[in-house]
């Protein structure tokens, strides 16, 4: 028999920080019953989770989660309720004893846990089985695992007969044949206990794996995962209403009602893909065919510095140890060595300082002051920051990322050119070299590689005391950053907010050393 946990609440949740309205909450849930699934995944349990909103499915106790249970107590369905915990996150002792507790709708625990951590997960599932729950058991990157690993983990963890224990594709790099290797040895396990599945969709093979998974589980208990629309971290996940759609039509003898799952998609799930756009993306191809991290890709290419060919040598050369958990402090110091591999540099020369310093960033509001530039330019030293503006004259154009040197080097004839030294091109004895390492210490700890605080790092270390800035907007989701037309932008609001703060962080300890006067409104203007 073969069913379906929907996992939108829960896994879905690394999309939106966990942010769902109550009535989203509860409105999912009600669509998921009507539709018939089978087990229903409301969140997770987290006592270290500070919330972001004012209501979230990352629940700090079982006993919040139960309470937003209240609706459905009284409803009759026959679909379980459950809840994560990602191990070491949550004290299983908190958890009441399910068989003594009427309040409590919470069914089964799902125990994730990472490969190093399995054996002391042990005692978590001890006390989950002892307390009344069903044990679901998630090996996270069940394909790291080899053969015998995989052999004595399902026979330690059969003794305590747990309700289901999975395959899990974290990576979403799992093909056929690593599917079929891990299930010819979990179908060994006690027939009473479930066989689970659930992948991410990295390869856009979740459905495909989905289909031979049900296929090679014909004669046992399976279990599949997939949420809503796929919504899901990254690449996102098996959609629900597709797979239900394939159980009711290929002789499962289901009958799922799409309609419930098609109305949820069409009131809050489209919308939202094109809010958080979950799906698939070059960085988690790259992360799934060198079996790493997606973190580690998505940081490489949202630096937008470093063509396709640097962020894949820079990822393969992360050792095996660090491959399956993220480590930002980890790929931010590779990233920064990368750059300061031993570049020639001039390190002579300066800016002049007769006139005014005017940084030329690339935000809209520079159209606000084109003119007022252009008439009093012989005023300035004017540099521009990573492209080439129309219609203003220039002294000086920067560049720190290669991309943006390859998309404007047809436009820079006769300028004169200053290149961070990480910039790896031919021909750059045509050029003045700046040396990235100096440009981007702001301090012992800190480093900033925004163009802005690069030159003016940069400035600060000429002796220049002042420095006015045009077209630093600060960046925003919903507006057009840019006075070019730039396809190549960030996209993601996360990664929007976390520039802006380094952008404003590195203003703030800069403005110490040199005065910063904004010609054009700003972002950061009053907050520096």
């Amino acid at each position: 028999m073969i069913k379906v946990l929907d996992c939108t609440l829960r896994d879905g949740g690394y999309v939106n920080e966990w942010g769902f309205s109550k009535d989203q909450f509860r409105n999912t849930i009600q669509g998921l019953l009507d539709a018939g699934i089978e087990i229903i995944e409301c969140g997770f349990l987290d006592q270290t989770y500070q919330k972001k909103s004012e209501f979230s499915t990352r629940f700090n106790s079982i006993d919040e989660l139960n309470h937003e249970l209240e609706n459905f107590a009284t409803s009759k369905h026959q679909a379980q309720f459950v809840a994560m915990i990602d191990h070491g996150k949550y004290n299983v002792d908190f958890l009441p004893n399910k068989n003594i507790n009427q309040q409590n709708h919470i069914d089964g625990i799902r125990l994730a846990f990472r490969k190093k951590n399995w054996k002391n997960a042990l005692e978590d599932m001890k006390k989950i089985v002892q307390k009344g729950y069903k044990l679901f058991v998630q090996p996270m990157t069940t394909n790291s695992y080899s053969n015998d690993e995989v052999q004595e983990l399902l026979q330690e963890v059969q003794t305590l007969n747990p309700y289901a224990i999975y395959i899990v594709d974290t990576l979403g790099n799992m093909n056929q044949n690593d599917l079929q290797r891990l299930f010819e040895i979990f179908q060994n396990i006690k027939e009473n206990i479930s066989l689970g599945f659930h992948s991410h969709n990295n390869l856009q093979l979740s459905y495909a794996n989905a289909i031979e998974f049900a296929k090679l589980g014909i004669s046992r208990n399976v279990i599949v995962d997939a949420s809503i629309y796929g919504m899901g971290r990254g690449a996102g996940n098996l959609n629900t209403e597709l797979f239900c759609g394939f159980l009711n039509d290929y002789k499962y003898y289901k009958k799922y009602n799409i309609l419930p799952l098609l109305s949820l998609i069409d009131r809050y799930y489209y919308a939202m893909s094109k809010i958080f756009n979950w799906g698939y993306s070059i960085y988690h191809y790259l992360s799934a065919s060198l079996d790493i991290h997606p973190n580690y890709a998505s940081y490489l290419l949202n630096k937008k510095h470093l063509k396709i060919e640097e962020v894949e040598k820079i990822l393969k050369s992360i050792p095996h140890e660090k491959a399956y958990e993220f480590d930002k402090k980890y790929i931010e110091d590779l990233y920064y060595r990368f750059n300061i591999k031993t570049r020639n540099h001039n390190d002579t020369f300066r800016l002049p300082k007769n006139k005014k310093i005017l940084l030329l960033g690339s935000g809209q509001k520079l159209q606000d002051k084109k003119e007022f530039i252009r008439t009093n330019c012989n005023q300035y030293v004017i540099i521009s920051l990573n492209y080439v503006p129309q219609n203003i004259p220039v002294d000086f154009v920067f560049f720190n990322s290669v991309k943006r040197f390859e998309a404007f080097k047809n436009e820079i004839d006769g300028k004169h050119v200053l290149l961070s030294s990480n910039v790896n091109i031919d021909n750059k004895d045509d050029y003045q070299i700046l040396d990235y390492q100096n440009m981007v210490i702001l301090d012992d700890e800190t480093k900033n590689d925004t163009s802005v605080i690069m030159m003016l790092n940069y400035c600060a270390k000429c002796d220049i005391k002042e420095a006015e800035l045009a077209g630093i907007d600060g960046f925003s989701l919903n507006e057009n950053n840019y006075c070019y037309d730039e396809l190549d932008r960030v996209v993601d609001q996360k990664v929007i907010c976390e520039v802006n703060e380094q952008i404003l962080h590195g203003l703030k300890e800069l403005s110490k050393i040199i005065k910063i006067k904004f010609l054009t409104k700003s972002y950061f203007e009053d907050k520096i």
